[in-house]
């Protein structure tokens, strides 16, 4: 199991000892016994950035806890080794930045619809979606509701805390809304959210989903 030191705080530098290396058809995965770099899930991409001088291109989650670093060519250490960990800034904060987005589009269409509830999504720059189940509302009019009071939570400043305990039950709070199980990264305030678009409302397999950017 890996000691993932990001459910702690935004930390983006730690020493890891290397506990093992696969090469799978020349794709060399590193684990560490801990790690500041956030894996892939949750609808959101991995951190990237460096551990030595080998370039982390992606992180996924594995079996038991364990977190695998995908490095780009083989590795110059070895089992037993401590190896400096980085993660790349501005790869953490546009991941920061689109997540929360999400879950700001969230907890405000789950406060203005009471009757739905967030299943899902995708925060990919560029791509980034909610989808929610429930009785569907009227759909006239409704992106402008959702658009003026996510404009109005960023407007508030609202700050947005990470709670509970940081390996057992971590969960995100903004400030005036209920708490959301989450582990992974998100900005400290939603004044960091400006810039976030509302693009459209779908209706799909009974579910709907909202599409957005965030500059």
């Amino acid at each position: 199991m890996t000691k993932a030191m990001n459910l702690i705080g935004d930390q983006r530098v730690c020493v890891g000892v290397v506990t093992e290396i696969t090469n799978d058809d020349g794709k060399y995965i590193v684990e560490f016994d801990q790690t500041v770099f956030c894996p892939k899930g949750g609808g959101q991409k991995s951190d990237i950035g460096t551990a030595g001088e080998s370039e982390v291109i992606n992180v996924l989650k594995g079996e038991g806890g364990r977190i695998l670093h995908v490095l780009d060519a083989e590795p110059r250490y070895c089992a037993g080794d401590e190896v400096e960990l980085k993660v790349d800034p501005d790869r953490r904060e546009q991941n920061k930045r689109n997540h929360s987005a999400g879950h700001a589009i969230a907890a405000v269409t789950e406060q203005c619809c009471p009757q739905l509830h967030a299943v899902g999504g995708h925060h990919y720059p560029g791509e980034g979606r909610v989808e929610f189940e429930g009785e569907m509302p009227a759909l006239d009019g409704l992106l402008e509701r959702l658009t003026f009071a996510v404009d109005e939570l960023i407007e508030r400043d609202c700050e947005i805390s990470i709670v509970g305990k940081p390996f057992e039950s971590r969960a995100i709070q903004f400030a005036g809304f209920e708490a959301v199980p989450c582990g992974g990264t998100h900005v400290a305030s939603t004044s960091e959210l400006a810039g976030l678009k509302l693009k459209k409302l779908k209706v799909k397999n009974n579910r709907l989903r909202i599409s957005y950017l965030i500059d």
